[in-house]
């Protein structure tokens, strides 16, 4: 990392927002006189390495620093320990954790190459959680011409940046376990991983090869296994997501962080705008998965269209299918309380409207006439477009 020259004196400790033109969002932990630790939002995702000054990092590639092999299921390092060198990972996956004493265990950072191990123990003394290996882990201790026989001393501006790092990534992880939901916690930590991971260029041809398995993300997020498997599923089901054989594929990364109601990039205009002369073109959704029912409501309002819903309870679809204007609509064939959308294609057929029933199954027992449509989860955003505009192809041209 380039040092930012000319920076004042500050105490060691102290963060300082730059408010000139060409430092704004950037944070700048001094140090000594001529040295200052730039702090970006990016830093959030880069390897910890890259927060520590030029000297320091080229200590971790000196021939003289020793390196390691821990193989996977290892202990690195163990909680109350004092490790005797600071160590980068340079290649693997491995986990921080607090246990309880009868073996539960919560997993409080996930461990990336470049990221370093016996951190804490530079402020509290001692480890103040144990590291474990996922995959086999390579591991390299920093040369003692700067770090000294008596373990690694970071300077002030390096052990504020790393710790400002750690408190907002463990403030992150606190909002999740205490307030956001399932998904959203899924959404957010896959989001997070996926970013690192692509920072240190992990990501090949759009996946991550992904060793963690549900045990591991059960931990992290406080879920049953059973409820990490579900949660899964819904993003991939909503085409979100793709994770399996250990390989994590984010294929609306916009999406993955509005379910983790986190900062997205803005979304653009694709759709059918409304006719200037005529009225707004309304459609029915009825989807009783909240993610994929937000997926379609934002298609089709970028699509110039008029959502009635979505709902997910037959009675409720019932209910708009008998009283709305709608020029088309989309149905979900199984909804809640193991009901179907039957009565409401019935109701449709008999106004004459158009639809489209959606599904996650090979479900055969489909009661639909010539011409009518089955729509198969996941889908892409250019399947549903294909699909509604054909349905507004044969649209009456007056509402009921």
């Amino acid at each position: 990392m380039t040092p930012a020259h000319g920076t004042p004196h500050r105490p060691a400790a102290l963060l300082v927002c730059s408010h000139g033109h060409s430092n704004r969002g950037i944070m700048t932990m001094g140090s000594s006189a001529n040295h200052s630790i730039p702090f970006t939002s990016d830093a959030l995702i880069r390897p910890q390495i890259d927060l520590l000054d030029p000297a320091t990092q080229a200590a971790f590639d000196q021939q003289e620093g020793s390196r390691r092999i821990v193989r996977a299921g290892t202990i690195i390092l163990a909680e109350g320990d004092c490790p005797m060198a600071m160590e980068v990972i340079r290649s693997g996956w491995a986990i921080r954790y607090k246990s309880l004493g009868d073996g539960r265990r919560q997993i409080v950072s996930i461990l990336l190459p470049g990221d370093l191990i016996g951190l804490q123990s530079e402020m509290a003394g001692v480890a103040s959680a144990t590291v474990e290996a996922i995959t086999e882990v390579q591991l390299q201790a920093a040369s003692s011409p700067v770090f000294g026989e008596a373990g690694s001393h970071l300077k002030p501006a390096e052990l504020s940046a790393l710790a400002t790092v750690q408190k907002v990534q463990a403030e992150t992880m606190m909002l999740s376990v205490g307030q956001r939901d399932a998904v959203e916690r899924m959404a957010a930590l896959l989001l997070d991983l996926f970013d690192r991971a692509s920072a240190r260029g992990m990501v090949h041809a759009g996946a991550l090869a992904m060793p963690l398995r549900q045990k591991h993300l059960s931990e992290t997020l406080g879920l049953s296994v059973i409820h990490v498997n579900r949660v899964i599923g819904v993003l991939t089901r909503a085409a979100i997501i793709r994770l399996n054989h250990r390989r994590l594929e984010v294929l609306d990364r916009d999406r993955l962080a509005r379910a983790a109601q986190s900062p997205a990039r803005p979304g653009r205009s694709i759709g059918i705008a409304a006719s200037a002369n005529g009225p707004e073109k309304r459609v029915l959704v009825v989807e009783d998965e909240f993610h994929t029912a937000q997926y379609v409501d934002e298609i089709l309002r970028r699509m110039g269209l008029r959502v009635v819903g979505p709902v997910g309870t037959l009675k409720e679809a019932i209910l708009l299918a008998k009283t709305q204007p709608i020029d088309a609509a989309l149905l979900d064939v199984r909804l809640q309380h193991s009901a179907r959308s039957d009565a409401v294609a019935e109701l449709l057929r008999g106004r004459r409207i158009p639809f489209s029933f959606i599904t996650a199954y090979a479900d055969h027992s489909i009661d639909r006439s010539p011409g009518e449509t089955v729509l198969r989860k996941p889908f892409r955003e250019a399947q549903l477009q294909s699909v509604v505009r054909s349905l507004m192809e044969t649209a009456p041209s007056a509402r009921c």
